[in-house]
Order: C-alpha cells, then structure tokens, then sequence
C-alpha cells in the first residue's frame, strides 16, 4: 500500500528506531552533506522497516576514491554511487550534488516520488519490510549548470522539493527568517536583494533631495509605486547614488551573516521610461560610438550603460561579487554597450508564445534576441515562465524540452523558471489564504508537468512522455 505525506525537515538522527540500516558518518563541516545524511537516514526508516545490511557512506571526501568518476564529473554538481568491499558509497564534487546522489539512490531503489510539496499527499511510497539495494552503481552530471524555480511566497516546503528535484536555484528569500538555513542545507544559489529592486537603492531622503533621479513624465518628475517607480537612466549621479547605497547593504548583508551568493540590481516591474530630453536623445558611449534615439535597443542600452555606472562603485569594494540583473521588457534586447564583466543577465523571453519552440518561426524575435544574447555574454542565465498559469492544465514540457535542447547548442547552459508555490492547508478544504487559491489551482492541474519540467532543467534528452510515464506509474 503506498502511502501519502508531508516530506518534512529530517531530524539529526543517523539511526532510526525501527530501521536498522547501517548509515556511519564521519563529521562534515558541509551542510548540504548533512542534510543528504539526514535525508536518507529518514527516508529509509520510511521506506522500510528494516534497513539494508550494508554500510552507507555519504561525503564529497569520498570523490578520490573514484578517480574515473572523479574526472567525468568534473566541477560539476552531478553526482555517482558506488559499492567497494561491500559498502555503498554516494560522493560528489559538490556537496550539494551528495543531496542530489542521495535522492536518486532512494528513487532508484524504492517507488518513492516527491509529486509536489504540499501535505499531506506531496510524497508517495510503499512501505516494505526491508530496504534492499537494487542499483547502487551509476552515475549522472547535469546539462545546466543552474537550474530552478523561482517561487512567488515560497516557503520552508517549497524549497525542500526545489532541491529534491535536483534544482540549485531555489526559492528562498534572504530576508525571511528560515531561510538562511534552508539555504544552506540545499545549497541554493541565492542573490542578496532579489525581484525588482532599484527602489530600494533609493531611500526617501534621497529622492526628496534629488527628484532628478526619478523618471521625467509630461511635464515633472514622477515618483510612481515602489513596484512601479521608475529612474532616470540617463542621470549617472543616480547611478553614483545607488551604488553607494547597494554597497551599505552588502556591507550590512555580509556583516549578519546573510548566506547569498549573489546580489541583484534589477529593473521595475514597467514599461513605463523616462521622457526627460536626455534620455529622448542620442547616448555617446564610452567607447566612442553612439546608441541611436530612435534605435530599437536604445532604452536597454540606456539601462545598461547606467547600470555599468552603479556596477564601478559596488565592485571597487566588491571585486569578486556577481550581481543578478533582469534583460526584461525594455532591456530584453542586448544592448550596445558593453556590459560589465560582473553582471548576470537573467533573460526574461516574457511574451513569446510557449506554444512553439522558441527556434520557431512563430517566435522569430525571441529566436533573434536569444541567439544575440549567447554572443553578448557567457553569464547568461534564460528566466522562463513555464511555472505561471492559471487553475487549468498547462502542458509545456514537450516545448520546454525542444527549447532547453536549442539552449545548449548556443552555449547558454543556465535556466530556471518562475512559477507559483504549492500551498493547501491539511484538509484541503481551503487554501492557506485566498490570495492562493490559483497557486493551489496551478498545482492541481499541473504537478505532473513541474515534475517532468525539473528533469528536463537536468537532462532535456529524456524523452518527456518517458517522465510522464514515471511520473504516473510512481504515483
């Protein structure tokens, strides 16, 4: 009989009351190792009343052990499961790929299936009365090097299933009090200030001291909604201004303990653009050239061109810090500027028809940006919306694979999606809070295809009705 339920924060506990599977550990300093050890110690005491009669090794310190295994992944966060002299080895070159080794071992030796996040029916299994280890000798590395979901109101569950999906981009918010440990234990990629957040580079004070900064709009200066608000691109005392300030917050990040990996300086959430005569006009560049008024990509090469600014003053202090910016609406065309070393570009193809691939003739613009941006730049990271749809099905992945397969033979090997969080309250009766009825709605319909979607960010080769069919005959 299979069972339903919530898949919760495992407890420290190595060996299970009930399990006697034989999992020694030796001390780890890496917290997504931990929580690969603690992970498999639980779901075996689930999957089994008894666990296997072999010993369980989990640690990237276990790599050199397996010099061919070794060389094949790489630097990559794949990893390869092993047995030698009777034991039962899963290491990784990252730690984070010792979490993902773990939740393939369990895969490949139970029916267990993360379906979605929500309790109380997310995870589904059989329980039986041993663990017995069927396929403890293979081997995987991803095609993407970044792969994950962007949730609007994740939470502690959300996250845990992005990385049972083998996702290293996840959805947690610095600024939430749980998250800097969820995090860790996943080893989330995590940008420091994400969304749409110039604004908040720009303090009241500030602007009541310079309104110049804010955009110029029939006959003033506008200071719109904070979502909304919208800047002066070609005001490089702004730029100046908001860069001093992203370096106090960074300064302020670091100094309580904030874990990002990344920052961010990313663009409202509007089409709307400044009218002031400066940024109606031709931009001379610094590099001698002139980006053209009435050019198609002159309001991203505005943008660009001020962000470059903001991005001297943040890396004087912060050489080595990468800041996540949106190539979105306005800035979605490459721009003619060149853009600083430091930035990723997460490539918002926001309107193209998800009905055809983005190769097709149907999305001839977003085939000519997407192939434009791959020359631009090596940090592009494409920012899909696969996860966003209302409460009926949404069947994408056949697209999404054809897609992904197109993404990695431009050498773009970095992809995520926005999507809605999984949220119900125990009875499924009522959602959370209303405003997620659609969240709920969205997952009703399509958990199968956000499934099928996070194997395909890990190797869009497999052919999509072959997850389905797993998808189905595991749950």
């Amino acid at each position: 009989m299979k069972r339903c339920e919530l898949s919760r924060l495992a407890v420290a506990v190595l060996l299970l009351a009930g399990c006697t599977s034989r999992t020694s550990f030796v001390e780890t300093n890496e917290e997504p190792v931990r929580f690969a050890r603690q992970e498999l110690s639980e779901w075996i005491g689930k999957l089994a009343e008894q666990g296997p009669d072999v010993r369980i090794h989990v640690g990237t310190e276990y790599l050199s052990l397996f010099p061919e295994d070794r060389d094949w992944l790489g630097d990559t966060d794949g990893f390869a499961c092993r047995r030698r002299n009777g034991e039962v080895y899963i290491f990784a070159p990252n730690p984070r790929g010792c979490l993902y080794g773990v939740y393939a071992f369990l895969e490949r030796n139970s029916d267990i299936i993360w379906a979605r996040p929500t309790e109380p029916f997310g995870t589904v299994y059989s329980r039986t009365r041993k663990f017995e280890i069927r396929d403890a000798d293979f081997r995987e590395r991803p095609a993407f090097s970044v792969r994950g979901w962007c949730c609007m109101d994740a939470d502690c569950t959300n996250s845990i299933w992005i990385a049972r999906m083998r996702c290293n981009r996840g959805a947690p918010l610095p600024s939430r009090s749980w998250s800097s440990g969820i995090s860790l234990r996943c080893g989330f990629y995590v940008s420091g200030c994400p969304g749409h957040n110039i604004p908040k580079f720009f303090p009241d004070g500030v602007l009541g001291e310079h309104p110049e900064y804010l955009r110029w709009y029939d006959g003033r200066r506008i200071k719109d909604e904070e979502k909304y608000r919208q800047f002066c691109f070609s005001n490089l005392d702004g730029a100046d201004s908001a860069g001093r300030e992203a370096v106090r917050q960074i300064r302020k990040a670091s100094a309580d303990g904030v874990p990002f990996t990344t920052w961010a300086v990313c663009q409202s959430d509007t089409q709307s653009f400044c009218a002031c005569e400066k940024c109606r006009g031709n931009l001379k560049l610094s590099d001698g050239g002139v980006s053209l008024a009435e050019a198609e990509n002159h309001k991203s090469t505005l943008f660009f061109n001020w962000l470059n600014r903001m991005m001297g003053t943040i890396a004087a202090e912060f050489p080595d810090l990468r800041v996540d910016t949106y190539a979105y609406q306005y800035s979605a065309l490459p721009p003619d500027v060149k853009i600083h070393p430091n930035v990723n570009i997460s490539y918002c193809p926001f309107i193209k028809n998800d009905r055809f691939p983005v190769f097709s003739d149907v999305n001839s613009n977003w085939r000519k940006r997407t192939e434009e941006w791959s020359r631009v730049s090596s940090n592009v990271v494409v920012r899909e919306y696969w996860g966003c749809a209302a409460g009926f099905p949404r069947p994408n992945s056949l697209v999404a694979a054809k897609d992904l397969q197109w993404y990695l033979k431009k050498g773009i090997t970095k992809v995520y999606s926005e999507g809605y969080s999984d949220f119900t309250s125990p009875d499924r009766k009522k959602p959370a809070t209303a405003r997620r009825n659609e969240t709920v709605g969205w997952w009703d319909a399509s958990a199968l295809e956000r499934w099928v979607l996070s194997r395909l960010m890990w190797d869009p080769s497999v052919p999509v009705e072959r997850l389905r069919d797993e998808y189905c005959e595991r749950t």
